[in-house]
């Protein structure tokens, strides 16, 4: 298996190995390297999946964590969702039904023909 570690360190501009000044300032006061232990086979597709959308692994690790789908709430929909599940709404007779017929399939006293399908 492969190992992935996560580590932090500073990077100090007045030290740090780059002949390039403009660079300095695009730089990241901090960086965070991360490692993981996998499969040879699955380290083998995380190789190649970079190469060929021709992007660097990096790219690709920060991209994909992207895509995944982090929601971002503004306050007040913040607020609409903390209200949400403070005060949710009623439930509704389907609901309900829902719910009883849930549980007589999990008591066990429900027979096939008498629980499911029967709104």
């Amino acid at each position: 298996m492969q190992q992935i570690q996560l580590e932090t360190r500073l990077i100090n501009p007045a030290t740090a190995p780059y002949s390039n000044k403009n660079a300095l300032n695009t730089m990241p006061t901090t960086t965070a390297r991360l490692e993981a232990r996998i499969r040879t086979e699955l380290h083998n597709q995380l190789k190649h999946a970079p190469e060929i959308q021709g992007r660097s692994m990096t790219d690709f690790v920060i991209s994909a964590t992207q895509e995944a789908g982090i929601v971002n709430l503004s306050i007040s929909d913040q607020e609409r969702f903390a209200q949400a599940l403070l005060s949710p709404p009623k439930p509704t007779q389907a609901l309900k039904r829902t719910f009883a017929r849930r549980q007589k399939l999990l008591s066990g006293s429900c027979v096939k023909s008498t629980c499911i399908y029967q709104f």
